[in-house]
């Protein structure tokens, strides 16, 4: 016979708020998941793109917990059964203006009573959160649930789509979600900074050959690496490492190895000591 958490997990993947019903309910069990002592101090307010925002009752345990950081994410993933949290963010402020903010946002959408359920569809809600044992959570659930079908309806009303990677619904002209266009940008980045690390001489035109991107990512990417490899020659002695500065004079005037001389590299190393910041462009 099926658990009632096997039950209740298959139905909110079925409705598409399995993630929710998740978010909502690492918010609901914090106390239960980080301990009573912990619980006393902190509380979360929301989770967006995996990172759950807490708000603690002053900046010490607020250090305090940073130090502890990684083991809360393991306990909060352990308990919901996924890796629902990679990051922490924690911030000093009042317990008692504390509220969670894990429901989707109806901001820049039109009324949502243009979209109200019928009876079918609140029968059905209330048949899958009746099986949380959890009253609170059964509420915040129910309410989530209702709210996140309205939305869909609101959004299918004004043409809204299917995202290419996922089932989330996105508006008109885009072909991702938020969500699933934050991941790919992040992961394209990551790959043009890589390519810049193998051939940091790359212009834009050339690396868009191998990477498709737009010339403001190619910037981001290559200013991103270029902010890496600076503490290394500030921090260095009289004598900075000699391949840390021709990959940077690389990518600074997109210059091949073999076009590197010795003036090209002091000239580099007095911009990095004259100024602050660097930044550059090959475009």
């Amino acid at each position: 016979m099926d658990t009632v958490k096997t039950i209740l997990s298959a139905a909110l993947k079925q409705w598409g708020v399995k993630h929710k019903y998740n978010q909502q309910s690492a918010i609901t069990h914090w106390g239960e998941i980080v301990g009573d002592e912990i619980g006393k101090h902190s509380c979360p307010t929301k989770i967006e793109y995996g990172i759950i925002v807490v708000t603690v009752v002053n900046s010490s345990w607020c250090h305090h917990l940073s130090m502890m950081k990684h083991g809360i994410i393991t306990k909060i993933n352990d308990f919901i059964g996924e890796k629902l949290i990679s990051d922490i963010r924690f911030q000093a402020g009042s317990l008692k203006d504390c509220r969670n903010e894990a429901e989707p946002s109806t901001e820049a959408l039109p009324d949502i009573r243009l979209a109200k359920l019928d009876n079918t569809e609140i029968i059905a809600v209330e048949e899958i959160v009746n099986v949380s044992q959890n009253g609170e959570l059964r509420e915040k659930l129910s309410r989530i649930i209702k709210k996140d079908m309205s939305l869909k309806k609101i959004k299918k009303i004004g043409h809204w789509h299917t995202c290419t990677n996922c089932l989330t619904l996105c508006a008109p002209g885009e072909l991702y979600c938020t969500v699933c266009d934050r991941k790919r940008r992040s992961k394209l980045l990551a790959e043009i900074r890589a390519l810049l690390r193998e051939a940091p001489w790359l212009k834009y035109h050339e690396l868009n050959q191998y990477l498709k991107c737009t010339p403001y990512e190619y910037d981001d990417a290559k200013n991103h690496v270029v902010a890496s490899l600076l503490p290394i020659i500030k921090n260095s002695a009289d004598k900075p490492d000699k391949m840390t500065l021709v990959t940077l004079s690389m990518l600074i005037t997109c210059m091949k190895p073999e076009a590197i001389t010795e003036e090209i590299l002091e000239a580099t190393l007095s911009k990095i000591r004259r100024k602050k910041h660097v930044f550059t462009s090959g475009r």
